[in-house]
C-alpha cells in the first residue's frame, strides 16, 4: 500500500526511512529533510505497522508534498522486484530493504524517523559522493540524548582530519567497527544496488542478529564496498527510551547472539589469524560479559526461555577458552601466532572485566571471573607441555 503521487523524473537520491511508533519525532525530521539545501531527492517511509499516529502524520506528509511516498510494511507483501518473498519483521531492517526496493534513485540515503538532518547534510555528501567517485561516503554521526545534549562523536576530529579525507577499501575499516564504533557506518549515501546486494546476504541471518540487523549490515557492506570515504556533513542520532535498541533489557541478550553471528562471518571473511576476528572476539566476550551482568541484575529474565541463552553463553566462553589454548601437541600454543594473540587480546579483556566488576561490586560474577582465569591458566599450561 502506498500513499503519494508518483513522479516522472527520477530523483539523484532516495532517503529511505523506516517508522515505528515514531509520531513524535516524525513530522519534525521530514521537515528538516524539506528544508534541505540539496532538493532532488524523493523520501520513501515505510511504516512498520505502528501503532500511534505514525502512518496517518506520513500519509498526510506525502499527500502535501509529490516527493514523498509512504509504504505500509507487510512481511507477506510482494516487493516491488516481483518476488514473492517473507521477511521476518526484525528491527528496522527488513522496512528498510523494502524503502530500498522501491527507491528510484541510483544511490539511497538511509535514515531513522526521529533524527532530524542539518540543512546542508545532503548537499555535502552529494558534493562528496561526486568529487571523489566512491560508492559509499559516511558522514560523522553526533549522538545527542532526549534533551538534546551532545555526548559522543564519530569519527574522531583527529580521524576526519587524516584517514577521513581519504579514500579507503571499505574491507580495510572493518577493524573501526569491532569492539567498538570509532568510524561511523550509518547513514550517509550509498550506492542502490551495492545496498540491496548487502541486505540480501544479511537475510539469511536476519533470525540470529535479531534488532542489530542494522549493525550487522554495516559490516557486510563495508566487505563488499571497494571505494569508500568520509564526510564532515553531520548526521545527528538521537538516543532515547522509544529507540529500537534501548526500548528493551533483552536487548543485551540479542547483542550477544548478533556479535555471534558477527564472529563467525568475520572468521570466514578474514580468517581466524586475522586482528578482524581477534577484535569480534573481544566484542563477542563483551557482551557475554554484559548479559551475564543483565541476568544477575535483572532476575525476572532467568524466568524465560532467555536464560537458557545465557547458559550457552557460558558453555561458548569455555569453548573459546579452549579455542584460544588448544591442547595440540603436535602445535603448541606457544609457537601459533594465532592463539598467542588471542590469549594477548583475551588476558586484555579479563583485566578490563575484572576491574568493572570491581567497580559495580559485583562478587559474584567476580568470583566466576577468577575461575575462568585459573580455566585459562591450565589450559595454557596443558597446551606447553
Amino acid at each position: 500500500m502506498s500513499c503519494g503521487s508518483e513522479n516522472k523524473h527520477l530523483p539523484l537520491v532516495s532517503i529511505v526511512m523506516p517508522a515505528y511508533n515514531a509520531a513524535e519525532f516524525l513530522e519534525e525530521t521530514v521537515r528538516s529533510i524539506q528544508a534541505q539545501t540539496f532538493t532532488d531527492w524523493e523520501l520513501v517511509i515505510v511504516d512498520d505497522n505502528s501503532t500511534d499516529a505514525t502512518a496517518s502524520i506520513a500519509k498526510a506528509l506525502s499527500a502535501a508534498d509529490s516527493r514523498i511516498r509512504t509504504l505500509i510494511y507487510n512481511k507477506d507483501a510482494t516487493h516491488p522486484d516481483g518476488n514473492s518473498r517473507r521477511l521476518p519483521g526484525t528491527g528496522a531492517f527488513c522496512p528498510r530493504i523494502l524503502a530500498a526496493e522501491a527507491a528510484r534513485a541510483a544511490v539511497i540515503a538511509p535514515v531513522d524517523a526521529d533524527d532530524p538532518m542539518r540543512p546542508d547534510y545532503l548537499e555535502r555528501l552529494y558534493a562528496t559522493y561526486v568529487q571523489t567517485g566512491t560508492q559509499a561516503v559516511f558522514p560523522t554521526l553526533e549522538r545527542y540524548n532526549r534533551s538534546g545534549e551532545q555526548f559522543a562523536q564519530t569519527p574522531s576530529a583527529e580521524f576526519m582530519a587524516g584517514e577521513g579525507t581519504k579514500v579507503h577499501r571499505g574491507r580495510d575499516l572493518v577493524q573501526y567497527t569491532l569492539a567498538g564504533w570509532r568510524i561511523s557506518c550509518a547513514a550517509g549515501i550509498i550506492d542502490r544496488q551495492l545496498y540491496l546486494q548487502a541486505c540480501h546476504r544479511v537475510e539469511g541471518d536476519l533470525e540470529r542478529v535479531t534488532a542489530f540487523s542494522d549493525e550487522y549490515l554495516s559490516r557486510i557492506l563495508l566487505t563488499m564496498t571497494e571505494r569508500v570515504t568520509f564526510s564532515g556533513a553531520v548526521y545527528r542520532y538521537r538516543i532515547h527510551d522509544a529507540s529500537v535498541t534501548h526500548r528493551n533489557p533483552r536487548v543485551q541478550l540479542d547483542a550477544m547472539r548478533s556479535t555471534a553471528a558477527l564472529v563467525r562471518f568475520i572468521s570466514e571473511e578474514y580468517g581466524a589469524d586475522s586482528r578482524e576476528y581477534a577484535l569480534a572476539q573481544r566484542q563477542n566476550m563483551e557482551n557475554i560479559y554484559d548479559a551475564l551482568r543483565l541476568l544477575h541484575l535483572d532476575r525476572s529474565l532467568a524466568d524465560d526461555a532467555e536464560a537458557e541463552t545465557i547458559l550457552a553463553a557460558n558453555l561458548h566462553l569455555l569453548l573459546l577458552l579452549a579455542h584460544l589454548a588448544p591442547l595440540r601437541r603436535s602445535a603448541p600454543a606457544a609457537s601459533s601466532p594465532t592463539s598467542w594473540q588471542m590469549r594477548k587480546i583475551f588476558n586484555k579483556n579479563i583485566f578490563l572485566s575484572t576491574r568493572r566488576l570491581t567497580t559495580h561490586r559485583q562478587p559474584q560474577l567476580l568470583s566466576a571471573l577468577m575461575l575462568l582465569m585459573m580455566l585459562l591458566s591450565g589450559l595454557n599450561l596443558t597446551a606447553m607441555r
